[in-house]
């Protein structure tokens, strides 16, 4: 390990967690116990490398339980952004659990998987990298998208208020009273697209996965349209962007999936979507938030209406001190 640069072991890391790239964990643990020198736990290391690819930039330390164990390294990855998450319903969390199971794979059972994600890994990762293909409407009926989420700019023109959330799960989205919709802050890097397409990827070819990754990378394609979407999330803070074209942004978003097939009805985010929606559809909401948008969008605005209220007030007074003079004139 000496022959690599401290700063260069998290690229490296980027590398192995490609689908393509997965061997199953056992060897690596073989190959890593017969180095003499090294006497730390394999896991814990890949632990503790793997946290800093986070995209949410999460500080949180996963506590790792015995009986739990890692397929190969995405698996670990997985494992590392899904599980620790208090927010998951209980069913996925057991689902998780299921996956991680010593006991559910024995190692030839591990060697088919392997070779099967292998297979479809070179056709997935150029599938969803293909900018030219569209959602195929042969899908099955129950397997279309049934939520929707209107664009960041129509949102906020809703009177929907974005709010980033530090320091939290990728997965904790959620929308309060009062129109404000919270979203965890999201670090768009060189690596963080394409590690989101395998984990993805990973989701789509193995079987029992509550598929979190995809309805979060789903709802971010909903939110993202154009520039005007990924400058209200950069302002609000959701998004925090280390690539020098923000346009290219958008354009990464709305490809992430494609050809990516789930059950948008199990989604954990269903209720947000549908308060969301509830709030947008409300014509009270949307009165509101034009008469913001236009007569509340400056100071100048607000001062212009400040002034003209108080010249029909002093209007008003004036009429009713005339008309007042005029019905009851002072006595001779």
């Amino acid at each position: 390990m000496e022959i690599f640069v401290m700063h260069e072991v998290p690229l490296i890391f980027e590398d192995l967690i490609k689908l393509e790239n997965q061997i199953p964990f056992f060897i690596l643990e073989t190959l890593y116990n017969s180095l003499e020198p090294y006497k730390f736990d394999l896991k814990d290391i890949a632990v503790d490398l793997l946290r800093k690819l986070d995209p949410a930039g999460s500080s949180r330390r996963i506590k790792m339980k015995n009986n739990l164990k890692a397929h190969h390294l995405l698996h670990l990855f997985y494992q590392i952004i899904l599980y620790n998450d208090p927010k998951l319903p209980e069913e996925s969390r057991n689902d998780v659990l299921e996956l991680f199971k010593g006991k559910s794979h024995t190692k030839d059972q591990l060697y088919y998987r392997v070779i099967a994600i292998d297979q479809f890994s070179n056709f997935n990762t150029e599938y969803l990298e293909n900018e030219d293909h569209r959602h195929d409407d042969s899908a099955p009926q129950n397997e279309k998208v049934s939520n929707w989420m209107r664009s960041a700019v129509e949102l906020q023109e809703a009177g929907i208020k974005f709010v980033a959330k530090e320091g939290c799960s990728l997965f904790d989205v959620s929308f309060r009273d009062g129109g404000v919709l919270e979203i965890p802050t999201l670090r768009i890097f060189e690596r963080t697209i394409p590690m989101l397409r395998n984990l993805i990827a990973f989701e789509q070819c193995y079987p029992g996965t509550s598929k979190h990754v995809t309805y979060f990378a789903d709802l971010m394609d909903s939110l993202i349209d154009t520039l005007r979407d990924v400058n209200v999330l950069q302002d609000a803070g959701i998004l925090k962007i280390g690539l020098n074209n923000q346009e290219e942004v958008a354009h990464l978003f709305n490809r992430l999936c494609r050809h990516v097939f789930y059950n948008n009805g199990r989604s954990y985010l269903g209720s947000v979507y549908r308060n969301v929606n509830q709030y947008c559809d409300s014509k009270c909401h949307r009165w509101r938030a034009s008469l913001v948008r236009e007569k509340f969008s400056s100071p100048w605005a607000i001062i212009s209406l400040l002034v003209a209220f108080i010249l029909l007030v002093l209007t008003f007074l004036q009429t009713f001190y005339t008309m007042f003079a005029y019905h009851h004139p002072p006595s001779p």
